[in-house]
């Protein structure tokens, strides 16, 4: 039996409530990603897997998963994350770019649960002078294989949480058309900055 629930995705610059057939016993995990240092809101990439491996192996359009190198699907949390899912053990693995130390927690779902994932980072380049790039970012791309048009195709606030949640400060937007933006985006804190 299932019913409709809804996800609410809360984060910097955007509010999105995307909706989907749950199971109807469904419980409610929340995660919630914050910086370690600072207790600030936080952004990361987000794997979780079960007895079977990892979950939604197939694209949730609500979530915006995507596939790593080996197929295994992931999505983006920036703030929290709400998902709908049976009762059952979850192993969260959580990544925020090349300076984050990668958490790994293990999730006993009996009842609403919000679980809290701290990123931490085992050095700030920021302080040494450096920064962490991505000098060439499509926001389109072809449609996907189930025949969803514009699946992967995102906004420059998609790609500042993108930046945010991959530990980037500098993204160059590239674009082969007149309708979309393109240039410099600046995932910073505040917001996103994006300057052509």
């Amino acid at each position: 039996m299932f019913a409709a629930r809804r996800i609410l995705l809360v984060g910097l610059p955007f509010v999105l409530v995307a909706f989907f057939a749950a199971p109807a016993d469904a419980l409610v995990l929340t995660l919630r990603v914050v910086d370690s240092a600072s207790g600030d809101p936080s952004a990361a990439r987000i794997m979780m897997l079960d007895e079977d491996g990892p979950l939604f192996r197939e694209q949730d359009t609500s979530l915006r998963t995507h596939l790593d190198v080996q197929g295994r699907p992931y999505f983006y949390v920036e703030d929290s994350q709400t998902l709908d899912l049976p009762a059952g053990e979850y192993r969260v693995r959580a990544y925020a770019g090349p300076t984050s130390i990668p958490v790994e927690s293990l999730v006993q779902l009996n009842q609403d649960t919000e679980q809290l994932i701290e990123i931490a980072h085992w050095i700030d380049p920021r302080e040494h002078g450096w920064y962490c790039a991505d000098p060439h970012v499509h926001l389109d791309h072809a449609d996907d294989p189930n025949g969803e048009p514009d699946y992967l195709s995102s906004t420059p606030a998609d790609a500042g949480r993108v930046g945010r949640a991959e530990g980037l400060d500098v993204l160059y937007l590239l674009e082969n058309h007149a309708a979309t933006p393109r240039g410099l985006v600046i995932p910073n804190e505040a917001g996103i900055s994006v300057c052509w």
